[in-house]
């Protein structure tokens, strides 16, 4: 299983700083900060405690395969070969897929905000080969930001 949302591991999700939580509410692609505006029309988010979701997905009997920002899980995967398969550089088409790929991928954009978490059943985990052994829920780290792109961290 592979999940992607915006949020945070547990030092980061009750940082001091986040003393009112997570919560944001948008109203028109403008965040607001009164959950009870315009009620009905106005969309509620909260961003996710990684740390919380590991440890389920461990104690329900699931290997942690890896956790990382995005950009990084998009990378892995080859996001800019594809890029380079849509069409010629310079073309009108080249230039809306690589900005919506910078979009993906920029520390500043979903890249770094957004992660991924992914576990599996009778993986490498389980059997000590490979180094997700290494991570478990209770040693759960991000990966730091300036990690180079298409380095593996499962």
């Amino acid at each position: 299983m592979i999940f992607i949302d915006y949020g945070f591991d547990a030092a980061q999700y009750y940082h001091p700083q986040r003393d009112e939580g997570t919560l944001i509410a948008h109203y028109r692609h403008h965040t607001v900060h009164d959950p009870f505006f315009h009620i009905g029309l106005t969309d509620l988010t909260a961003h996710v405690n990684f740390t919380d979701i590991a440890q389920a997905g461990t104690d329900g009997g699931l290997d942690l395969i890896g956790y990382l920002p995005q950009s990084h899980f998009l990378f892995n995967l080859g996001i800019t070969d594809l890029l380079a398969q849509t069409a010629p550089p310079g073309t009108a088409d080249y230039l809306r897929v690589s900005t919506a790929v910078q979009k993906l991928t920029d520390q500043h954009e979903m890249g770094e905000l957004f992660k991924v978490i992914a576990f599996g059943k009778k993986t490498s985990a389980s059997t000590g080969q490979g180094s997700a052994s290494a991570t478990s829920a209770t040693n759960f780290e991000i990966p730091t930001s300036n990690r180079p792109p298409n380095t593996q961290v499962v």
